[in-house]
C-alpha cells in the first residue's frame, strides 16, 4: 500500500496475556527506561493485537495515535479492547514496576481521518480506569505538552517497534531525530500536510537512517521536556528507508493542541443501533436516513451514496456520492440513480471524536436490500 501506518498487527500469546513478536526504532541510539512512554495494546481478535506507544499526560490520561484505536477495517475499537502498561522497558518481559490499566474511554481528534493513504489529525487520548502511581518519577512520569505554535529542530524519540524490517520489536528503544524541513517529506506528496505534521529522521554516517518502524505508532517525540510530536506513519517499503522520514502529528498545531489539552475529554460517540434508510428510491420520491442510536450527545450529519446491487445485496466497488454531508436526513433521488441503490452515511461527532457508519441497508428500485 502507498503509505504504511507504523502500528503493527501481531499474534497474541494468550497464555502470557500480551503480544509476542511485534511487527523499535531503526538504528536506535540505545535501549532503556523512558518514564513517560507507555505501551498501548489493542485487541483486534482472540489471536491478534495491535501494539503502539503512548505518552503519559497525567495520572489518568495517555496520549497515542488515533489509528491505534481503530481496527484494520477502520472501525473504532471499544475502550474495553485497549489496555495500557506504564513503567516498563520490555513488552515481552514486563518488570515488577509495571502498572497495567484498563481503558475506560477513548477520545480521538474529531478531525481524524484516514484519507488517501495518510492519517490526518492522528491523535487520541485514552482515559484510564484507575490513576497511575506517579510517586516514582524515574519509573513513571507525566510529560507536558508543547504549546500551540511551538516548533522544534530536533527531538528525542522512543518506541516499542522493530529495529529493522526483519527484526521483532518489544524492547523500549530511543534515538535523537532531526526535525526536517517539509521538503524532506516531499516523496509523500499530498499525504504529508506540513500544517499538522512533522517530518523527522536522521541520516547516519554509515549510510543508514534512524526513524520509526512497525510498533512505534503513538510514541512521543520530545523536545526540552515537552511533547512535540506523535508518531503516525512511515514510508511504503522497508523501515529505515532514507527517502522516507517518519511522519509525526504536529502537537503545536492549534487544533491538535486544543484537543490534547482537554482536561477531561469526553468519549467519542459510539453507535448503539445500526443506521438504516427507508423510502422510495424513485424520481420524485424521498429516501430518509435513520441514524440509529448514539452515545456521547453527538451532533449528526448525513451523506448519501449510490452503490451497485449484485445478487440481492448492495456494496462493493463503484460507490458514488450523490449528496455531500449536511444536516438534512432526506435525499430526493434523480431518475439516473434508479439502476442502483442508495445508502446513507452518518457522521456522529462531539469534542471527543467523530465516528462514521454506513446504513445497514440500501433502498433501490426493488425496495430495501442488505449492505455487505
Amino acid at each position: 500500500m502507498p503509505v504504511r501506518a507504523v502500528a503493527a498487527a501481531v499474534v497474541a500469546a494468550l497464555a502470557l496475556g500480551h503480544p509476542t513478536q511485534a511487527s523499535a526504532i531503526t538504528h536506535p541510539d540505545g535501549t532503556g527506561r523512558v518514564p513517560w512512554e507507555a505501551l498501548v495494546t489493542a485487541e483486534l481478535s482472540k489471536r491478534k493485537a495491535l501494539r503502539c506507544g503512548g505518552t503519559v499526560r497525567d495520572a489518568l490520561h495517555v496520549i497515542t495515535a488515533a489509528h491505534c484505536t481503530y481496527d484494520r477495517a477502520g472501525r473504532p475499537l471499544p475502550a474495553g479492547a485497549i489496555s495500557v502498561v506504564a513503567g516498563i522497558t520490555s513488552a515481552l518481559s514486563p518488570e515488577a514496576s509495571a502498572q497495567q490499566r484498563a481503558v475506560a474511554a477513548v477520545s480521538s481528534d474529531p478531525a481524524y481521518a484516514l484519507d488517501g493513504g495518510t492519517a490526518v489529525h492522528d491523535a487520541a487520548v485514552l482515559t484510564l480506569d484507575e490513576p497511575l502511581d506517579l510517586g516514582a518519577p524515574a519509573i513513571v512520569r507525566p510529560l507536558s505538552l508543547a504549546g500551540a505554535g511551538a516548533t522544534a529542530r530536533a527531538g528525542e524519540f522512543s518506541g516499542w517497534g522493530r529495529t529493522a524490517s526483519h527484526r521483532p520489536g518489544g524492547a523500549l528503544h530511543f534515538a535523537t531525530l532531526e526535525v526536517l524541513p517539509s521538503r524532506a517529506c516531499a516523496r509523500f506528496g499530498v499525504r504529508f500536510a506540513a500544517a499538522t505534521m512533522l517530518c523527522a529522521g536522521r541520516r547516519n554516517a554509515d549510510g543508514t537512517a534512524t526513524g520509526g518502524c512497525n510498533g512505534d505508532s503513538g510514541s512521543a517525540l520530545v523536545r526540552r521536556g515537552r511533547l512535540v510530536g506523535i508518531a503516525s506513519f512511515t514510508g511504503p517499503r522497508s523501515c529505515g528507508d532514507r527517502r522516507y522520514p517518519t511522519v509525526f502529528v504536529r502537537v503545536g498545531d492549534p487544533g491538535v493542541n486544543a484537543f490534547l489539552r482537554q482536561r477531561d475529554p469526553p468519549p467519542r460517540p459510539a453507535s448503539l443501533a445500526a443506521a438504516s434508510v427507508a423510502g422510495a428510491a424513485t424520481a420524485g420520491g424521498a429516501v430518509r436516513c435513520r441514524p440509529g442510536r448514539w452515545t456521547g450527545a453527538a451532533s449528526l450529519s448525513y451523506a448519501f451514496a449510490r452503490v451497485p446491487v449484485l445478487d440481492g445485496t448492495a456494496g462493493g466497488a463503484g460507490a458514488l456520492a450523490v449528496a455531500p454531508p449536511s444536516r438534512a436526513d432526506v435525499y430526493r433521488p434523480l431518475g439516473g440513480e434508479l439502476a442502483s441503490a442508495l445508502v446513507c452515511v452518518v457522521r456522529a461527532a462531539n469534542r471527543g471524536g467523530a465516528v462514521t457508519v454506513t446504513s445497514a441497508n440500501a433502498v433501490g428500485a426493488a425496495g430495501s436490500v442488505p449492505v455487505r
